[in-house]
């Protein structure tokens, strides 16, 4: 049963799907087995939650997104004036000094109303004098690849610039182990502004 509504599956094939159009967070599933063999479920649901609802969460690892200007100050990015330098500064650390956790991927989406500046990246960490791995620079987002050692944080430092007068989207900033769905963190979206001088 799932939202009220019975749904009854009697086949031999290995594998049965169910689309429901109807279902959201809040939605009851309940699956009763009426058989002795035992049987699997899997649950799967896209799309794209509404602007701004997105749900900060830290999962075996640490994550605090701080925006600066060139002088390392706190920045208001809410509104920003255009040609206004910003400094994004992703700073990692795991909950675990007991483990080492590898494959970790960083993905920075930013505003269309910024631009990822030609002096590119600049990385520093902790632990490690090659700080990443591997760096993928696209034009809306920075995506960087890294492991991190037993002690430690590993800082990624992008360098932007507010370039279109407008009121901009920013989706949420995420790290990830890539082969281990436990550790994960991600924060909240917002809506930024970039202003004519």
């Amino acid at each position: 049963m799932a939202g009220g509504k019975t749904y009854e599956i009697n086949t031999t094939n290995v594998t049965e799907q169910i689309v429901l159009t109807e279902f959201d967070r809040t939605t009851n599933v309940t699956v009763t087995n009426h058989e002795t063999g035992s049987i699997y479920v899997r649950y799967l649901r896209t799309g794209i939650p509404y602007y701004g609802e997105e749900q900060p969460a830290e999962r075996r690892v640490n994550m605090k997104v701080t925006y600066l200007d060139p002088d390392n100050n706190p920045l208001d990015i809410s509104k920003l004036v255009v040609g206004t330098p910003i400094i994004a500064e992703v700073e990692i650390s795991r909950t675990s000094g007991s483990e080492e956790y590898n494959n970790m991927a960083l993905t920075q989406i930013f505003p269309s109303g910024w631009e990822i500046s030609n002096s590119r990246v600049v990385a520093i960490s902790g632990t490690s004098s090659s700080h990443y791995d591997y760096q993928d620079i696209r034009d809306d987002r920075v995506m960087t690849y890294f492991n991190m050692q037993y002690s430690g944080t590993q800082v990624v430092r992008i360098e932007l610039t507010a370039s279109y007068p407008g009121r901009w989207y920013m989706p949420p900033c995420k790290v990830e182990a890539m082969y281990e769905s436990t550790i994960e963190a991600t924060n909240k979206g917002q809506w930024v502004e970039v202003i004519s001088r």
